[in-house]
C-alpha cells in the first residue's frame, strides 16, 4: 500500500496567512475611512474654515 503524506500543515498555515492578511487590509480601509470621515466632519462643523481654502483672502 503506498505512503500517502497526510500532513496538510503547510497549506493550513498559509490559509491562515492569507485571512489574516485579508482582514489586517480590511481593518487598515476601515481606519483609514474614519479618520477620513473625521477630518471632513471636523471641518465641515468648524465655523471658521473656509470652504474653498482661500482662508488669506
Amino acid at each position: 500500500m503506498p505512503i500517502v503524506d497526510t500532513d496538510y500543515s503547510a497549506y493550513v498555515n498559509a490559509t491562515y496567512l492569507i485571512a489574516m492578511g485579508a482582514l489586517a487590509a480590511a481593518l487598515a480601509w476601515s481606519a483609514l475611512r474614519l479618520m477620513r470621515a473625521r477630518r471632513k466632519l471636523d471641518e465641515a462643523e468648524n465655523p471658521d474654515s473656509d470652504p474653498s481654502g482661500d482662508a488669506d483672502q
